[in-house]
C-alpha cells in the first residue's frame, strides 16, 4: 500500500522549524516510568564505533504511523547515512537491537503522537534512537563524533531523559554556518527541527566533578511518507 504525505507546513514554516519544548509532565506520568528509565541500563555497545572505547550504546526501531495504528517494523533494522553526511560511520548499513517493548510503548504513547501534532502529519515512517552516551575521568564521551552534519531525513527531535554530573553535551543548530541555537536539554527538554534546513552537532561531554555519569537520550527521525 503506498501512502503519500498530508501536511499543513508550508515551505516557510518548515524551513524555519527550529522548536525547544519540555514532556517532563508527560514522562513522569507515564505508568512504567521507572522501568523505561532502566531500559537505558540494557543498551548494547555501537559496534559502529572507530575508537577503542565504547562511550555510546543504542537500540533503534522503525515505525510507520499513519492514522489507524502505529506498526513497530521487526525486520528491515538498518540505519544508513551516505559518506558525504557522515564521514566518521557513512557508507555502512548499520544494524543495532531493537528497542524493547517499554521504550516501544512509550515512543508510541508520548512521543511520537505530540511529535505528529506538531508537525501536522497524519503519516510518517519513524526511526527511533534510544543512545546512552559514556564518559569519566579517563575518556570522553562523543554523542556526535561525525562532527556538523545532517542525517539525511526531514524533521529530527531530540528528547534528553536525563543527565547527571557532565560538563558539555551542548546540542548545536546551524542554518549554513551560523548558529541558531545552542541548547543544554535538561530531563525531559526536546529540540525539534528540519533537517533538509539546518545542520545539528552535540558538543563532547566529560564528568563535571569525578566519577563517571551517564546521560541518556531518545532520538527521533521523521520521514513522512
Amino acid at each position: 500500500m503506498e501512502h503519500t504525505t498530508e501536511t499543513t507546513l508550508d515551505p516557510p514554516k518548515a524551513q524555519a522549524l527550529n522548536l525547544k519544548d519540555n514532556l517532563t509532565a508527560s514522562i513522569y506520568t507515564y505508568e512504567a516510568y521507572p522501568l523505561l528509565l532502566d531500559s537505558f541500563n540494557y543498551l548494547c555497545t555501537d559496534p559502529y564505533l572507530q575508537e577503542e572505547k565504547a562511550f555510546r550504546q543504542r537500540r533503534f526501531s522503525r515505525c510507520h504511523v499513519d492514522p489507524w495504528e502505529y506498526t513497530f517494523h521487526r525486520s528491515n533494522n538498518t540505519f544508513y547515512q551516505p559518506t558525504e553526511m557522515n564521514v566518521y560511520s557513512g557508507g555502512i548499513q548499520r544494524e543495532f537491537e531493537f528497542l524493547d517493548q517499554v521504550a516501544q510503548r512509550f515512543c508510541q504513547e508520548r512521543v511520537i503522537p505530540y511529535l505528529m501534532e506538531k508537525l501536522t502529519l497524519r503519516y510518517a515512517e519513524v526511526g527511533i534512537h534510544q543512545i546512552r552516551i559514556l564518559t569519566s575521568e579517563s575518556d570522553v564521551g562523543y554523542p556526535a563524533p561525525e562532527g556538523v552534519h545532517q542525517d539525511g531525513t526531514d524533521y529530527i527531535c531530540t528528547l534528553c531523559m536525563g543527565k547527571q554530573n557532565i560538563a558539555g553535551g551542548n546540542s548545536i543548530i546551524l542554518k549554513g554556518t551560523d548558529v541558531v541555537a545552542n541548547e543544554q536539554l535538561d530531563f525531559g527538554e526536546l529540540l525539534l527541527f528540519d533537517d533538509r534546513s539546518y545542520r545539528h552537532y552535540v558538543s563532547p561531554i566529560v564528568p563535571l566533578l569525578p566519577g563517571a555519569r551517564i546521560p541518556r537520550y531518545v532520538r527521533l527521525h521523521y520521514q513522512p511518507t
